[in-house]
């Protein structure tokens, strides 16, 4: 367990770096994809929801005495800049703060130690529930006065779907409020080379494939392509929304969307001329000049394009598959407040003065969307986009939906296999690893 549990953090921070995201994610509010079965990020920043927005400050002052222990998915840079601030200060000048990495996790619940707030990605839940670390807040959370109203609905919504009766695990951390990371962006001088129109605001994956079809060729002895997609399977997955079906025990991928998934990102490699690189991280793309398009992450450009002067480019909204109606992808980061803990009240004060607006302000990043180069840049391709709806359920966590799915889109795009074998695979073994956990 440990040694899985390892690998999923890695591949967490990793995208919450590229993301450039502090927290975690999964943390996702931030955060790739960060499935707890191998998956992308905690507060991998990966792009917050449009709605949002950070909930009021509490007028709280909590003068109680006491040791909060707080498990970070991000580094104890970043755990100082929350706790150590006049903020914090000021509204708990009596509380001690403890750091912990979430890699430490499983080692202090096997020593009983204190464990009061776990930032994490609501795409690792099941991790946590495996070690007994979840249990409903509704209660205290009245007890300590916090006020849901002043978190986005479809937020908490979201986290009560995660609990079989509706039970709420935790509160949404809130960054980067109605920015997102996650979008299209294009080098206009490709376009221009080749005399193709810009793409626009609101386009669907069809309308993005064929349009990367006008770059596949060869100028001048440089291999030109046409759009470039980061972790293709787990980003059209929320794109599209597919019904993880799990009825008696038994998962069902009947819904036709995950055939979709598969065509569309076929599609785009054979717009390529056979050409879809995995993972397909933004590094790259601001440097090469020669793929007029990226789908995914797009912090690089959005955050840090001072470093690309001889990149022209722009962006657009992140492609749909439904004509005008863009969503990103949502990796939720959140804070937990674990059953065990013997400071629910006040943990739960502290994670509420943790996304007031004033600390949500200071936190890395934040100030680089007033950049002056972003300013020149169309606004509607990452202000204020709805997030996906689409949820990792603890089902769908209990089915390693990553290490199942992953492989088998590379071996469709590379290989000659039937659409309609790889889902009879995909159900294989996504039901294998779903009664191995049912099991544990």
């Amino acid at each position: 367990m440990k040694k899985r549990f390892s690998i999923v953090l890695i591949i967490v921070l990793a995208i919450a770096v590229i993301a450039g995201c502090s927290g975690g994610n999964n943390g996702n509010t931030n955060s790739p994809p960060s499935p707890a079965n191998s998956q992308p990020p905690a507060n991998s920043d990966a792009s917050d929801p449009p709605a949002n927005e950070p909930a009021p400050d509490s007028p709280v002052v909590n003068d109680a005495k006491a040791t909060i222990s707080i498990a970070w998915v991000a580094d104890e840079a970043y755990a100082d800049l929350m706790t150590k601030n006049e903020i914090i200060k000021e509204k708990f000048p009596n509380v001690t703060f403890e750091f912990h990495v979430v890699g430490d996790l499983e080692k202090m619940v096997t020593a009983k130690e204190q464990i009061d707030i776990i930032n994490y990605g609501d795409d690792g839940f099941l991790q946590l529930d495996q070690w007994g670390l979840l249990g409903d807040l509704t209660e205290s959370i009245q007890a300590a006065n916090i006020d849901l109203g002043t978190y986005p609905p479809e937020l908490i919504e979201r986290l009560k779907k995660l609990g079989p009766n509706g039970e709420l695990y935790a509160l949404p951390e809130i960054t980067n409020p109605g920015k997102t990371f996650w979008a299209m962006v294009y080098n206009k001088d490709i376009f221009d080379k080749f005399a193709v129109s810009y793409p626009t605001d609101g386009m669907t994956w069809d309308e993005v494939i064929e349009l990367a079809k006008n770059f596949n060729r060869t100028d001048g002895g440089v291999q030109y392509r046409g759009v470039e997609m980061m972790l293709n399977f787990d980003y059209l997955m929320y794109s599209i929304n597919p019904e993880f079906k799990v009825t008696d025990g038994k998962i069902d991928l009947s819904d036709p969307k995950w055939k979709q998934i598969f065509t569309t990102s076929k599609a785009a490699y054979e717009a390529n001329g056979g050409w879809l690189p995995w993972p397909g991280y933004p590094n790259n793309w601001p440097v090469d000049k020669t793929t007029a398009m990226y789908v995914g992450v797009t912090t690089p450009m959005l955050h840090d394009s001072q470093n690309f002067p001889d990149l022209n480019w722009d962006v657009v909204t992140f492609p749909s598959f439904e004509k005008g109606k863009p969503t990103v992808p949502l990796f939720l980061g959140t804070f937990v407040v674990p059953p065990t803990s013997k400071n629910k009240e006040l943990a739960l004060q502290v994670i509420q003065a943790f996304n007031s607006p004033e600390l949500v302000a200071q936190k890395p990043g934040t100030d680089k969307w007033d950049n002056e180069i972003l300013k020149t840049k169309n606004q509607n391709g990452f202000t204020n986009i709805p997030p996906s709806p689409f949820l990792q359920t603890l089902d769908i966590q209990k089915s390693k939906i990553w290490d199942v799915m992953r492989p088998l889109m590379e071996e469709y795009l590379t290989k000659n296999v039937d659409v309609n074998t790889i889902l009879q695979r995909a159900q294989e073994g996504l039901q294998k690893n779903y009664d191995l956990a049912q099991n544990q």
